[in-house]
């Protein structure tokens, strides 16, 4: 695993690369179904129905290494389903012919973390490069 760079804390950010930290599959033998993984982390939801769920930043890696006993559950952060520069908590079920998502909103003191790409601005020159061609 990559060293990962903590983002301002007051900006709301976090780098491209965060995704790379938590990106973990359980080792063991056990297999869990999506309620014994919902029970399992329960605790680390937070939010009501307007708003939907979401975890705190702060317990991602407890969630992920909760849930490294289970060999058919992986947890990973990316980009959020409406593509608006958020992040979502994603932990993946899988099962012989299925499988299930549980996504949850990342957020660090209320506020939701934002996804930063520190070079957007070479994408934005193309676009217009592109655009005046």
């Amino acid at each position: 695993m990559r060293e990962v760079r903590a983002a301002e804390p007051t900006a709301g950010m976090i780098p491209v690369f965060f995704h790379d930290m938590i990106s973990l599959k359980g080792s063991a033998g056990m297999k869990a179904s999506e309620e014994e993984v919902g029970r399992k982390i329960s605790m680390f939801l937070h939010g009501s129905f307007p708003d939907g769920q979401y975890v705190n930043e702060s317990d991602l890696p407890r969630i992920a290494a909760l849930l490294k006993e289970y060999s058919n559950v992986s947890v990973s952060v990316g980009k959020s389903i409406l593509n608006d520069g958020h992040l979502d908590c994603i932990i993946t079920v899988s099962r012989f012919l299925a499988g299930s998502q549980l996504r949850y909103e990342i957020r660090s003191h209320g506020i939701r973390k934002m996804y930063y790409d520190s070079l957007i601005w070479i994408d934005e020159i193309e676009g217009w490069d592109a655009f005046l061609d």
